[in-house]
């Protein structure tokens, strides 16, 4: 329903009659690492989803860095549609990752060999021919030579709209690796600071009379450019009410912070999509978890949370939320 905001991390088998070994690691603080070993043959992804509309026409930033004992070649690319790293359809093995919508919308930068760090910005991106909601900004590379290796760091991304910084991630948490001791390993590195999508004041004036008891900390809240992400929120399930006169789906999920711990005390506040009018809201519990309930009409929403203190902490859903008929 929503995508994580997260560096998905994929060990591909590529070849079948051949094995891979591609891991991840952290060589350093703020370096993500993708090595491919000497008797490996197969292929490593590392890759971001993003919405395809709001991605075109923004530039990404990358520093990276690389190693290679051959002519390995690894490659910034755009992918039309999502990619689920622990899939084995999306991942296939013997072939190529399966194609979505148009496929490749766009290679942005490849690099050869062995090379220094780089820090490099790319045009604006143009996407405008995909069919997919989505798309999939990816960092692969092959390795097809047994005896050869390779290993390549990210050390940053950045998306850029015009000048303004709108999404980075300098890769300081760990390397999370959900499934290993196979030859599709996956998992995940999330550590990025997520600028809002919402530019513009939020009303806030009706809050208070709305389900608990809430503790409003101003009449509205402005999400501008400058506006760091600091929470995640999370929606697991938004199940449509068969049997209210009043409502049309329950919402549920979860609010953690930059270290995916639950964030007891957050106020969320649910607004429609069309219009950012205020629909609803909640506190979380110990658990970390909400739920509020939308009036029918309302099937496209979003979600902002805030807690006070120091440091203030906010968030949003990426994307809007489209609820799903049960």
């Amino acid at each position: 329903m929503v995508n994580s905001i997260k560096l998905h991390l994929r060990e591909h088998k590529l070849y079948a009659a051949y094995g891979v070994d591609v891991s991840f690691t952290k060589p350093d603080s703020t370096n993500v690492r993708m090595t491919s070993t000497a008797g490996s043959l197969g292929q490593g992804w590392m890759f971001l989803i993003r919405d395809r509309s709001w991605l075109n026409g923004k530039k990404i930033r990358i520093k990276w860095s690389g190693y290679s004992s051959y002519a390995h070649t690894v490659y910034l690319r755009v992918y039309d549609g999502t990619y689920n790293e622990g899939s084995d359809t999306d991942f296939p093995t013997g072939s190529d990752i399966l194609t979505k919508g148009a496929g490749l919308l766009q290679t942005v930068r490849s690099k050869t060999g062995t090379f220094s760090e780089e820090d490099w910005t790319s045009d604006p991106l143009s996407l405008g021919s995909g069919t997919q909601t989505y798309a999939t900004i990816t960092i692969s590379a092959v390795d097809p030579w047994g005896g050869q290796d390779y290993y390549f760091n990210v050390d940053l991304i950045q998306l850029i709209d015009g000048s303004t910084v709108v999404y980075e991630d300098e890769f300081t948490d760990d390397v999370h690796m959900d499934h290993t001791g196979s030859e599709g390993d996956h998992g995940y590195c999330s550590s990025d600071v997520q600028i809002q999508y919402v530019t513009d004041s939020i009303s806030l004036t009706d809050a208070p009379s709305i389900n608990k008891n809430l503790t409003v900390v101003a009449d509205s809240i402005t999400l501008t450019d400058q506006v760091f992400r600091n929470l995640t929120v999370e929606v697991t399930d938004a199940i449509y009410l068969t049997d209210s006169a009043d409502y049309g789906y329950k919402v549920t999920g979860i609010v953690k912070d930059v270290n995916s711990n639950p964030v007891s005390g957050a106020t969320v506040w649910l607004f429609r999509a069309s219009d950012k009018a205020y629909m609803g809201a909640d506190v979380t519990g110990d658990d970390g978890a909400y739920e509020i309930m939308v009036p029918n009409g309302v099937d496209e929403f979003f979600l902002v949370a805030f807690k006070d203190g120091v440091p203030q902490k906010v968030g949003s859903t990426y994307f809007d939320v489209t609820g799903e008929s049960a």
